[in-house]
């Protein structure tokens, strides 16, 4: 008997229990998830595309012909240059070294030149004083010598040159107005012209363009001068206004993948340029747009 009380009390606390999580469970406040934006279609037909902004002159990564140890670096990122002006220095302490030995060694040869010329200058005058006491031989040896020694000066000359002309590319300059999107150049570390990979400054206008990709199956549905639009990626409210400028004409493979099952890894796109207008979006060199076209 007692056993069926002990079972009728328990039954009835897991009812209780029950009735009580049921209660605080339907009364939880409401969370403050966010419902996904739905897009609207910008055009009743239209090819989607993903776009990457870049500057409209296109991202140039400065080169140079010398390899070297920077000294100097005179710009920074998100600083605006003109044309000439400079970017970075290489270290020239060896070429200065072998521009004062060339300066030296002109001093020795303009000092032979004169003594040869003093020297031929003698002989000459001796000839017309006392013709015959001077043998041609002596005295043409002595011409020839004069001319040796003027051609010891010029060639002294033009490697003189040739390292102050060598001493200009140590150091880098703008090749146009521009702004700089990228700096991995730092002082003290040795720059390589000869690896594409190597530390690197990139420069791009100020004015930025939209590099679409557009599926090869859909390719032949685009259009010169078709309208389009542009959004930020996960913001459909976000507009980026652009004009169509001009169309890439060769297919080339796709140089980014979303990591989708379905993607194609051979996925072949038509690249499609459009200018960006003013807007009072915040955007970035480097950042994905995606793009609707109208068929």
């Amino acid at each position: 008997m007692k056993f069926f009380y002990a079972v009728v009390i328990v039954s009835f606390i897991g009812v209780i229990a029950s009735l009580t999580n049921i209660y605080f469970t339907q009364n939880l406040k409401n969370t403050d998830t966010k419902a996904i934006i739905e897009m609207r279609q910008p055009f009743k037909s239209y090819i989607a595309g993903t776009g990457i902004i870049e500057a409209k002159s296109t991202n140039i990564q400065i080169a140079s012909q010398i390899s070297g140890v920077v000294n100097n670096v005179y710009v920074k990122v998100g600083e605006k240059v003109k044309k000439d002006s400079p970017l970075f220095s290489i270290d020239d302490t060896k070429l200065q070294s072998e521009l004062l030995v060339a300066y030296a060694d002109l001093k020795v040869f303009n000092s032979l030149l004169e003594k040869a010329v003093h020297q031929f200058n003698i002989l000459e005058n001796l000839n017309k004083a006392t013709p015959g006491f001077v043998s041609k031989k002596e005295f043409f040896l002595s011409k020839d010598d004069v001319a040796y020694q003027e051609a010891k000066v010029e060639l002294s000359k033009e490697k003189i040159k040739k390292i102050e002309k060598d001493l200009k590319l140590y150091t880098i300059y703008s090749p146009m107005d521009a702004e700089v999107l990228e700096s991995k150049i730092r002082v003290g570390e040795y720059f390589d012209s000869k690896k594409a990979d190597s530390k690197k400054l990139i420069l791009g206008s100020k004015v930025m363009s939209l590099r679409v990709d557009i599926n090869e199956y859909d390719a032949w549905a685009v259009k010169p001068n078709s309208r389009a639009v542009s959004f930020i990626r996960g913001h459909p409210k976000l507009k980026i206004p652009i004009n169509f400028n001009y169309i890439e004409p060769h297919v080339i493979p796709k140089a980014s993948f979303s990591g989708l099952s379905t993607e194609r890894m051979d996925t072949r796109v038509l690249q499609v340029i459009f200018d960006i207008t003013k807007t009072n979006v915040p955007i970035y060199i480097g950042q994905q747009l995606d793009v609707f076209i109208e068929k």
